[in-house]
């Protein structure tokens, strides 16, 4: 093909990195479950990751470290001056098979006007290119920026369907993955938070106070993500607080939802995954449930080439602290390009054996099934 793709990868990067598309205002609204799992505090909670390997294409694997914590068992009644047992890392091999991606085309001359603009940047910026600066000189840069502009909102139209997607796919695995709440057998609790429409539609503070009861008892650190789609608490969470000041009892509801014990992410495929019931909710304490990739391209020097095909790794569009693996394949007769925007990845729950046989938590996941529900 005619137009040089020397620079194709970096004029790719430079697109997003100009548009800034993992910026608050350009979040994707419908983030859900991969917005839940990738929050600064769920992330900063995860699992050690130790390593990550394949075996020639055909198995993706990660490392995955973690400690078991003390129980009453461990500790002893009186003072010595005697050394406690090391408390190693257990790791686990955590295969990641499942895959999604998507794809599009883009014309050779718009590539060509992408790479044009790229060397037109590099020549006014050089190479060390940040997007405040870009955002700083884009009058200085002659002919705009349009093209690169164009591709920005290109990837911001490809990225709803594959994040619905892998929503939908994590959504079906949490279900799967739903463990004890604390200090007891049940899988699922209920809790009635939404008087009838007849009476008001308001909030049943008994409810609610139920539930916060019940993460209480985890005596856990950080914050729980609850994640739901339209249901009774989606309700009570979408109508604000302002609404509530003040109950017959004093109580604003308002300040209650502003210094909330939980944290809420509206995602409509956990309806689909249990039953299509809109009022249950999937609840995780951060680092109990894990968003885990395996980025293939992900190795610092964008990828490289093979043959006819670029490969790198991109900031996901509208989800911060993600990222996509981006090939763009060449075709030399259609004079056009092929990308192709996808992840390895899959679900990592608490391990059977992250809680001793003496602990109280035995067979808590820290994944929860609540369903909150409205009165009749």
């Amino acid at each position: 093909m005619s137009v040089n793709t020397a620079n194709v990868c970096p004029a790719v990067l430079t697109t997003l990195l100009a548009e800034d598309v993992q910026s608050p205002d350009k979040i994707n609204a419908r983030a859900g479950t991969l917005g839940a799992l990738n929050s600064a505090e769920n992330r900063a909670a995860a699992p050690t990751v130790k390593a990550a390997f394949n075996d020639g294409g055909h198995k993706r694997t990660v490392r995955l470290a973690y400690k078991q914590r003390t129980t009453t068992e461990d500790v002893d009644n009186e003072k010595d001056c005697g050394g406690g047992p090391e408390n190693p890392y257990l790791e686990v091999d955590f295969d990641v098979t499942t895959y999604r991606q998507v794809k599009w085309k883009v014309k050779e001359s718009t590539v060509r006007q992408l790479c044009r603009e790229y060397s037109q940047i590099q020549t006014l910026l050089g190479t060390n290119i940040s997007q405040s600066t870009i955002q700083a000189n884009i009058n200085r840069i002659q002919g705009g920026i349009g093209v690169i502009r164009e591709m920005g909102q290109e990837f911001m139209y490809q990225a709803p369907g594959l994040v619905d997607s892998i929503n939908l796919e994590l959504q079906n695995q949490m279900a799967l993955a739903f463990g004890d709440w604390a200090g007891s057998a049940d899988n699922s609790k209920t809790f009635l938070v939404q008087n009838s429409d007849a009476n008001g539609g308001g909030p049943i503070f008994a409810g609610l106070s139920k539930f916060y009861q019940e993460l209480e008892k985890f005596g856990w650190t950080g914050t729980p993500h609850v994640i739901g789609s339209f249901g009774a608490l989606g309700r009570l969470i979408g109508m604000g607080g302002a609404a509530y000041c003040c109950s017959q009892l004093g109580i604003n509801f308002g300040q209650i939802m502003t210094n909330a014990q939980f944290r809420y992410f509206t995602d409509r495929f956990v309806a689909n995954a249990n039953s299509d019931n809109a009022d249950t909710c999937a609840i995780f304490y951060p680092g109990m449930a894990n968003f885990i990739q395996y980025l293939e391209y992900d190795n610092g020097n964008l990828g490289g080439k093979i043959d006819n095909i670029w490969r790198m790794s991109i900031p996901a569009p509208g989800i911060p602290g993600l990222k996509f693996d981006l090939r763009i394949v060449e075709n030399g007769c259609d004079e056009d390009y092929d990308f192709i925007m996808g992840t390895y990845f899959d679900l990592f729950t608490a391990p059977d054996d992250m809680y001793k046989t003496s602990d109280w938590f035995e067979g808590v996941t820290g994944v929860l099934k609540g369903n909150f529900t409205q009165g009749s």
